[in-house]
């Protein structure tokens, strides 16, 4: 009997526990009022924990009159949690656009919930707002009726020695064992807990009590038990936001239609969209508050206020993505400076346009990964939590000379990280800045941070090599310019007019360099190539080729005899010894998967987007000419759209192609260092 009360006991706690764990589902109810031209086909956003939800049900009409709506998204984020949550302390809906007929939204109520709790973290069934043209945003603070956050158990939860569960054994020797929840730590477990006291003597002050450390093996009189540089207890990201995109007047050059406006901060394009296009219309005197993260830095828990960051911040202006990715208008840049619990603005009246740009930063603790193993990689990125630390502080073991002011807390032992050095024989020959945009921000949305040094942290440098550089010359090339000390966790990216042999790329698969040529450097194809040869760096593959033997891990159990299941070369109406298919790929990405990892791009996919973009482009531009220009623009927009049907139909792999892969390529990522 008292064995079954305890583990009821247990149950009823492993579901309160949640509270303090990620988010992990996120479900929306959104209900649209029942009056006349109520309903939208418009895009509507919800923003809450610093995310960007697309509120939209594939293949059905959502924001009818009078009807619910419901959303649900599974979310896979090591650091969204109901603490995230509750820090930002911000829900925002927005209606993103207005449609070409005009009419508003109206938005009647909103319900959410988290992790399939019975009762919401927010309610409100009497919103009752119109969005619609200068007004099309709603939003609540924490604090306003109907938030509901649980509040997490005490940090930590301790386990009672006290009171034991036997599990196995009857003589009760060597046997596995349970204990109740001790939220205070004082080996009381709460339910016989009358003097509960959750302020126990934390001699170190690392966060965690003495009794705590003490039965969880930690040393009570160090902060850090395992000298890896991060207190065992609370230790500090310090988070900036986007809380506000205020356009007073928008640009006046070319008076169609809106601005597409979004914001790049340390290479990454905000709003996060999977397809690298997420902006937000803006025209005169609109707002937007999508209280997003935009940069995140990693800190122990010694309680310095003094500290300081900056951020490379970019107010852009999509152009029409006709042509593959044109080069995007750049209203301004700018370097923020920015410390812990701040608030900053940006005031950009420049030009033909006027933007203010709303920043604040807030704090939010977490707990060393595993603080007994100070050597381990908790978040398997191929650096160790110790190496983390020393990133971070800018050691000078992991660099040489003074370390870069505002730039620290770059490597957390919570997020996967993934550092680049880039550096170029000239400038003309150096990565276009929309390239770095969309490989940086692709790696973001999937919640790896890559840091890509092409000068602010002292990599970038301009390298007067030949041309038809020789990839077999890449490693003098990285020994003589690269600091050794970060041969260990930087990769290498080299940037040259031509390759020796005639090829748009190549890296060592796994590995630390590689190599991108020029005439990659049309359209988004850089970024694609480049994305491609770092994918062979983390040990992926192409998909149509078997004979590339794929690196097997826990989460693709792919047989080790790959070469000797088909016949070479691969014959694709056949089936392998195992009755799959010889082309496909391993871990289900099969050959007609789209994926950067495909085939090798040809010269001469690239030199016909090149033409179809320059016909479409100087066709739009004729047609903006008064009198005659529209016969010419009209022309040269159909020749545009002719090559590029030629090249789509003769060279189809290019133009399928982004800059992203497979999502079982993204899980089975391997971040060694070799």
């Amino acid at each position: 009997m008292k064995k079954n009360i305890l583990c009821l006991m247990m149950l009823v706690y492993s579901s309160t526990c949640l509270q303090g764990q990620n988010v992990l589902k996120l479900d929306i109810e959104i209900k649209t009022g029942d009056k006349r031209f109520a309903g939208t086909d418009d895009p509507v956003h919800l923003y809450i924990g610093g995310k960007d939800f697309d509120l939209d049900n594939p293949n059905h009409d959502d924001f009818e009159r009078n009807q619910t709506d419901h959303f649900t998204f599974s979310i896979n984020d090591p650091e969204y949690s109901v603490e995230l949550i509750k820090a930002i302390g911000e829900i925002r809906i927005a209606k993103t656009e207005d449609s070409y007929f005009g009419g508003g939204w109206n938005f009647a109520g909103i319900t959410i919930w988290i992790n399939d709790m019975p009762d919401p973290i927010y309610t409100n069934h009497h919103v009752n707002r119109w969005l619609d043209g200068d007004h099309r945003n709603w939003g609540t603070s924490l604090g306003d009726e109907g938030w509901n956050l649980p509040e997490p158990p005490p940090f930590p939860p301790c386990k009672a020695d006290d009171i034991i569960i036997f599990l196995t054994r009857p003589d009760k020797s060597n046997a596995d064992k349970d204990s109740h929840l001790d939220s205070d730590c004082d080996g009381i477990p709460d339910d016989q807990d009358t003097t509960f006291d959750p302020k126990q003597p934390d001699d170190d002050g690392d966060g965690l009590p003495n009794r705590y450390e003490t039965q969880n093996g930690l040393d009570p009189n160090n902060p850090d038990s395992d000298h890896d540089g991060w207190w065992d207890g609370k230790n500090i990201k310090d988070i900036l936001l986007l809380s506000k995109v205020e356009c007073i007047d928008e640009d006046g050059t070319v008076e169609i239609g809106s601005d597409e406006t979004y914001v790049d901060v340390e290479n990454v394009r905000f709003p996060d969209n999977e397809s690298l296009d997420g902006s937000w219309e803006m025209d005169d005197n609109t707002q937007v508050e999508p209280f997003l993260p935009v940069d995140i830095r990693y800190r122990n828990g010694e309680d310095n206020n003094m500290v300081h960051y900056k951020s490379r911040i970019k107010l852009r202006e999509a152009d029409p993505a006709i042509a593959e990715k044109p080069t995007d208008d750049t209203f301004m840049s700018t370097l923020l400076d920015w410390g812990p619990e701040d608030s900053k603005a940006i005031d950009d009246p420049s030009g033909s346009h006027h933007y203010k740009l709303h920043f604040k930063s807030i704090k939010v603790s977490f707990m060393d990964p595993d603080p007994l193993k100070g050597h381990c990689d908790s978040e398997h990125d191929g650096i160790t939590d110790s190496l983390e630390f020393l990133i971070s502080t800018q050691n000078g073991l992991i660099r040489s000379g003074t370390a870069i002011d505002g730039y620290n807390g770059l490597s957390s032992p919570v997020r996967k990280d993934l550092f680049i050095e880039q550096d170029a024989t000239s400038a003309d020959d150096n990565m276009p800045f929309d390239a770095k945009q969309q490989i940086t921000s692709q790696f973001y949305y999937h919640n790896i941070f890559l840091k890509l040094d092409d000068g602010y942290l002292g990599g970038g440098s301009l390298l007067p090599f030949k041309d038809n550089v020789d990839f077999n010359d890449l490693i003098n090339i990285k020994s003589a310019n690269m600091d050794q000390k970060r041969n260990h966790f930087y990769r290498y990216l080299l940037y040259v007019p031509n390759m020796a042999s005639g090829e748009n790329g190549r890296a060592k698969r796994p590995g630390t360099h590689f190599m991108v040529s020029r005439s990659t450097m049309v359209g988004s194809f850089s970024a694609i190539v480049c994305m491609h040869e770092l994918g062979h760096t983390l040990s992926l593959c192409h998909p149509l080729e078997a004979k590339e033997h794929p690196i097997v891990s826990p989460t693709c159990p792919t047989p080790t005899n790959w070469n000797g299941l088909c016949s070479s070369p691969c014959n694709c109406n056949s089936l392998d010894t195992t009755g799959h298919s010889c082309c496909s790929h391993y871990c289900g990405v099969g050959d007609k998967d789209v994926t950067a990892m495909g085939a090798d791009i040809g010269l001469e996919s690239i030199v016909i987007g090149g033409l179809a973009g320059a016909f479409i482009a100087l066709g739009i531009i004729a047609l903006l000419i008064p009198g005659a220009g529209w016969i010419v623009g009209g022309l040269l927009v159909l020749g545009g759209l002719l090559v590029g049907a030629i090249g789509g139909f003769f060279f189809s792999d290019a133009y399928e192609r982004i800059v992203n892969y497979h999502p079982n390529e993204w899980a089975v990522l391997f971040f060694k260092i070799f």
